[in-house]
């Protein structure tokens, strides 16, 4: 059975009644009770809005600072990759006399550079301690220690010269040392990093 509360003491009446059993108020003069609850909110307070405004602008500033470096970077990496493909064949040259003085010395060598047919020549100098050792070597050839030597300096300057290559021209760059009496003849020659012919084996 239903049943309503006086809204004076209380008390539980009948659903249909119009006074309260107990104290005799009317039940038409009350104010009907409002059963809807309202959630009670807290007002966004001005300072949370500025902190997360300002988080929202931080994470902006750190996105674009990210972006522009990686686009630096990858302007970078690819310009210099164009020019490595790109240089002119002098500027290769330059690069390969500058290893080749390294590796074998100043004065010993003179470095070319053919872009069309990707080649390196090595001329040694005349008056050169390599041009003597090929010397003493092919009229006595008992200098055995000091053409390996030699082989060593030339296999460190193909190595150094691929790091220094347009992915264009590295896989396949041919490289020798010219015979000094013989410009129709090598003394080395390599592709790539790798020795082809080496004289000293063959003699």
């Amino acid at each position: 059975m239903a049943m309503k509360y006086c809204p004076a003491c209380g008390a539980k009446n009948a659903d249909a009644a119009k006074f309260c059993a107990k104290c005799g108020a009317s039940f038409a003069d009350a104010e009907p009770v409002d059963s809807t609850v309202k959630a009670t909110t807290t007002p966004e307070s001005p300072a949370s809005t500025v902190t997360e405004k300002h988080r929202s602008s931080g994470n902006g500033w750190i996105g674009a600072i990210i972006g522009v470096i990686v686009v630096g970077i990858v302007l970078i990496v690819g310009g210099h990759s164009f020019y490595l493909n790109h240089r002119s064949a002098q500027a290769t040259a330059d690069i390969g006399q500058t290893i080749a003085n390294k590796e074998f010395g100043d004065d010993e060598v003179r470095v070319y550079y053919s872009k069309s047919e990707n080649t390196f020549t090595i001329k040694t100098l005349s008056g050169s301690a390599i041009r003597s050792s090929f010397t003493e070597y092919v009229e006595d050839g008992d200098n055995q220690s000091e053409i390996d030597d030699v082989t060593t300096e030339y296999q460190r300057f193909i190595d150094g010269v691929e790091g220094k290559m347009g992915s264009k021209y590295r896989e396949a760059y041919y490289t020798y040392i010219e015979n000094p009496w013989d410009s129709t003849k090598v003394f080395w020659d390599s592709r790539g990093t790798k020795i082809g012919y080496n004289w000293a084996e063959d003699n």
